[in-house]
């Protein structure tokens, strides 16, 4: 008896750390997106600079967003801020900010994106707090096993940032040579 009382008791410890199910995780349990892509025919070397022109396009400021640029070992990583809205009872409710690190890895003929290191604010406090804490099964669900209709809004605001933010990268790094308008001055 003794036995299932403590199981019974930590139970809901063991649940709090956990992030919804359907959600990518790491082996650490934390929210990561992370894909490798063949671009047939491209060299690291033009890689590289789609990867910067992704930064370049898509943040107000590159240079406050790219932490780190190894042209040579062709990396690069950025921390990256989101803004949403939801609607609450027709209402919307937000700006939600989702912070972000991005690492583009690029080689001869592919590249690999990388997603991870998710913060998020604006759902039940201003302050920034790790998307794992926001999205675990305790917080999320309600006692009959419903989502909580809050969270999951901010969950689906979130994951349509990060899906955006894939195709983004998808685009500059797939982008046929020349379709660029720009490029033919």
């Amino acid at each position: 008896m003794r036995y299932i009382l403590t199981v019974l008791i930590f139970i809901p410890t063991l649940c709090v750390g956990q992030l919804i199910d359907e959600l990518p995780r790491d082996d650490n349990g934390n929210l990561y997106y992370s894909e490798t892509e063949k671009v047939d025919g491209i060299n690291s070397k033009e890689l590289f600079i789609r990867a910067k022109q992704f930064y370049v396009n898509n943040f107000k400021s590159a240079n406050d967003v790219i932490q780190m640029d190894d042209k040579e070992a062709g990396i690069i990583i950025g921390k990256g801020l989101s803004q949403y809205y939801i609607k609450i009872v027709g209402v919307d409710n937000g700006p939600h900010q989702l912070w972000y690190t991005i690492k583009i890895q690029v080689k001869d003929g592919r590249y690999k994106y990388e997603i991870y290191d998710f913060f998020l604010s604006g759902l039940e406090s201003a302050q920034k707090e790790r998307v794992e804490s926001q999205f675990n099964k305790t917080s999320y669900f309600k006692k009959n096993g419903q989502p909580k209709d809050i969270y999951e809004k901010m969950k689906n605001g979130m994951t349509g940032e990060i899906a955006e933010l894939i195709r983004s990268i998808k685009d500059a790094m797939n982008k046929k040579k020349g379709t660029d308008k720009k490029d033919d001055w």
